[in-house]
């Protein structure tokens, strides 16, 4: 870039001369005017692509753990709810076995509660209910 003139004279020649100068200048250092260094490097390497790549690549991998721990939890469940599920049966054989058994009736309607059968459970109160009428804690159970 050329430094400006300096005239030692005045008048209205000067000033002319000096915004023709200013003009020159402004339209050079429009042209070379660009984005910092650090927006260049970002645009014209393309590392936003590279830098959402390994944006996604991270995001992936939150979701896949916490899919891992959602699975766990609903392995832990499931176990839970097949080992119900067997309790209920061994229970239910026990009436079968012991059809006077208050108790068995108790355990199975409790366990079919649990398992979200409330009309088999409600089945086992009453049950429980016709072996013993006097035992009044079943009336509350089954409402």
């Amino acid at each position: 870039m050329k430094k400006p003139k300096v005239f030692y004279h005045s008048g209205k020649k000067e000033k002319k001369i000096k915004e023709e100068e200013k003009k020159v200048v402004v339209k050079k250092s429009f042209k070379k005017i660009r984005f910092p260094k650090n927006y260049r490097f970002i645009t014209e390497r393309k590392t936003w692509l590279w830098a959402s790549i390994v944006l996604s690549i991270l995001i992936l991998s939150l979701l896949s753990v916490k899919l891992y721990q959602v699975y766990q939890i609903y392995a832990v469940l499931s176990n839970n709810r097949k080992e119900l599920a067997q309790q209920l049966t061994e229970w239910t054989e026990i009436t079968k076995k012991y059809p006077s058994y208050r108790d068995a009736y108790i355990e199975a309607a409790i366990l079919a509660y649990k398992l979200g059968d409330k009309v088999k459970a409600g089945a086992m109160i009453e049950k429980a209910l016709m072996i013993d009428p006097t035992f009044e804690a079943l009336y509350h159970f089954g409402k």
